[in-house]
């Protein structure tokens, strides 16, 4: 019997092992992307984000909400903590009163419950949306 060539074994793993790292890396970029917190300098931004995400997961509506009804929708879909609902209730009556009414225009807003908001509905939201394409 000839002796067996491994030359085509070595080149045919080596290939297989460049594909899996390339799938793996691509994966792990494209949840980097989807799953990433912006970095925002102010509120208004914050507020944009969650808006964004929120008519990713609520298409139905697209034009006609109020923010305390998007972020109790949210806050349903989420489950936000008790702890971390106060810190985004005050974000929003801080944020209300600062572009509807001029109030607080020298008050910081701490917009990172709302940015941990946005995040945890756009991972609920690309879970759901995978889990139906999966099922059908």
């Amino acid at each position: 019997m000839p002796p067996y060539n491994y030359e085509y074994l070595l080149f045919g793993l080596i290939a297989f092992d460049v594909l899996l790292y390339f799938v793996l890396i691509g994966g792990i970029l494209r949840q980097r992307r989807i799953f990433r917190i912006p970095k925002t300098s102010n509120a208004v931004e914050a507020f944009a984000f969650f808006e964004e995400c929120y008519k990713e997961s609520f298409p139905q509506d697209k034009d006609g909400f109020t923010w305390k009804e998007a972020i109790t929708k949210a806050n349903r879909l989420v489950h936000v903590e008790d702890f971390e609902w106060e810190k985004i209730q005050q974000s929003l009556r801080d944020y209300e009163a600062y572009r509807y009414a001029g109030i607080g225009k020298s008050v910081k807003i701490d917009s990172s419950p709302i940015l941990r908001l946005s995040i945890s509905l756009r991972e609920k939201t690309y879970s759901v949306s995978k889990w139906k394409q999966w099922r059908k």
